[in-house]
């Protein structure tokens, strides 16, 4: 070229983003508006990527030059808000159709049974495998006690060992493989020494592989850090699904600052009568109070 390049655009290659720098100092690097488009299908997910009206208001924000940047930003966030509305509907639909779905159980032990109301229909079939597999295929060679710990020693396959450690009072197990550390899933071993439980522990249920896993921030309260896609604990999940559904509230009021207004009234009348010592709160009033806050007056039928 004779010169340094006044702008450099290419694809999202690291490699690229690192070099350019080091190498031309007064360069602006950009990405391939082309390239970028390409990959969104992938990044949408398929429903949103097959949803013509979202495609063709996308293409209006990013194919123009007559947006000023506050324009394109307000536009973009409202783009967002309704695909991640579309997605959450997408998801509720997803879950309720496993929810309605009764899978064929393999075994007569409850966890397996348990496995199929917690998890995902997909998840379910990769833990049913493995519960058929800790029946079917894993032989105990021998156990041995150890200061209040059992250690089995549990061959998989072909002369494959694997050591599991079972605290029996905890319901705790950790295997040599890992495989609950990586994926966050049990793998038979475990299910071997967990036979008799007619539960999988909370602690071994994750979050992202069950009906209810949601994408929400994860959040800190008294320095504890409440994580969605952690294993699960009880008093996380009340948390958890207490801090959803204040968002969803506050989702819902918008913009609208009557509903803001009540909304948050309610809150501070539940506050007054915790800190008044009346704990025994109806879950029932309370529910129709905060429905009644922002649909008017209604009756709340007993199902």
């Amino acid at each position: 070229m004779g010169m340094e390049p006044r702008i450099i655009v290419i694809d999202q290659d690291p490699a690229m983003k690192v070099a350019i720098p080091r190498v031309f100092k007064q360069a602006r690097h950009r990405y391939c508006m082309w390239h970028i488009m390409c990959k969104v299908g992938e990044k949408v997910g398929p429903t949103l990527n097959k949803n013509e009206e979202f495609k063709n208001k996308l293409n209006s924000i990013v194919w123009t030059s007559s947006l000023e940047p506050p324009d394109f930003e307000k536009l973009w966030r409202k783009l967002i808000e309704n695909a991640l509305k579309s997605q959450c509907n997408t998801n509720a639909k997803l879950n309720s159709d496993n929810e309605g779905y009764n899978p064929d159980m393999k075994t007569p032990l409850g966890i397996e049974k348990h496995a199929s109301i917690v998890y995902t229909i997909t998840i379910f079939y990769q833990v049913q495998e493995e519960i058929c597999a800790s029946c079917f295929k894993c032989i105990v060679l021998s156990v041995r006690e150890d200061g209040g710990m059992l250690h089995y020693y549990i061959m998989d396959g072909k002369n494959k060992i694997f050591t599991v450690v079972h605290n029996v009072n905890d319901h705790e197990a950790k295997c040599g493989c890992k495989m609950f550390e990586m994926v966050g899933l049990l793998r038979r071993h475990i299910f071997v020494v967990f036979r008799d439980l007619e539960k999988i522990p909370l602690r071994y249920v994750v979050n992202r592989w069950t009906k209810d896993a949601s994408l929400k921030a994860t959040f800190e309260i008294d320095d504890v850090i409440y994580d969605q896609n952690g294993p699960k604990d009880e008093k996380k999940m009340m948390l958890n699904k207490l801090w959803a559904d204040v968002h969803c509230c506050i989702d819902l009021a918008g913009s609208n600052m009557e509903q803001l207004a009540a909304f948050s009234q309610v809150i501070n009348e539940q506050k007054q009568l915790l800190m008044s010592g009346k704990e025994n709160l109806s879950p029932q009033h309370s529910r129709k109070t905060v429905i009644e806050s922002f649909c008017g007056s209604t009756e709340i039928s007993e199902i």
